[in-house]
């Protein structure tokens, strides 16, 4: 290579740099990185068939997956948002991967629940004492979510507002890698309902 090649791709303040002070290039982004316990590790084995050995080649099958049989299809291919649906479906690829397709299916057909799924979106009902996570897990881990229908008045939002409130809880929960081991348990309160 000529010299008037090299002086063209290196400036000369970085050429007059020693090695040290040389800038460093911007960092890659973070990548998945487990959080889960040696003894989740275990739980996720045993009862979703998740071998940590073989956990980023599972994620990228499916990212290859979607991007050969839904190429269209505008969702995160990042490894710990496909992982939540691989490990709801035990590792089996098809099914996770028509999981996420449903899930995208289901946001677009019903736009009034899932547009604007913001918490400042959703003050009322989440201040109302409609749904409510229990500070602890059951003794399996679950995280318990208790909805009280007595608390909601008609009056005062449309019913939709507490799907989407729901949804929104949810969402939330299973970003939460132990959740998504763990599972959630929905427990629904009718006391002081009429029909």
């Amino acid at each position: 290579m000529s010299e008037e090649s090299d002086s063209l791709r290196t400036s000369p303040s970085v050429a007059s740099l020693s090695e040290n002070e040389l800038p460093l290039p911007p960092p890659d982004p973070p990548g998945y990185v487990c959080s889960l316990t040696e003894d989740l590790v275990t739980k996720a084995r045993e009862e979703l068939q998740e071998k940590p050995e073989w956990r980023l080649r599972d994620v990228q099958a499916l990212r290859d997956m979607v991007r050969k049989e839904y190429p269209y299809l505008s969702t995160s291919l990042d490894d710990a948002f496909l992982l939540r649906f691989l490990r709801a479906r035990k590792f089996d690829y098809d099914r996770a991967l028509q999981l996420l397709v449903n899930y995208h299916g289901c946001r677009r057909s019903w736009p009034e629940v899932f547009s604007n799924l913001r918490p400042s979106a959703l003050k009322d009902v989440l201040n109302s004492g409609f749904l409510t996570v229990l500070p602890h897990t059951d003794p399996r881990g679950c995280h318990v979510l208790c909805i009280r229908p007595d608390r909601w008045i008609p009056s005062n939002y449309p019913i939709t507002e507490n799907i989407r409130a729901v949804y929104l809880t949810l969402e939330k929960l299973i970003q939460s890698e132990e959740t998504q081991v763990n599972g959630i348990v929905i427990l629904a309160d009718y006391k002081g309902v009429s029909l």
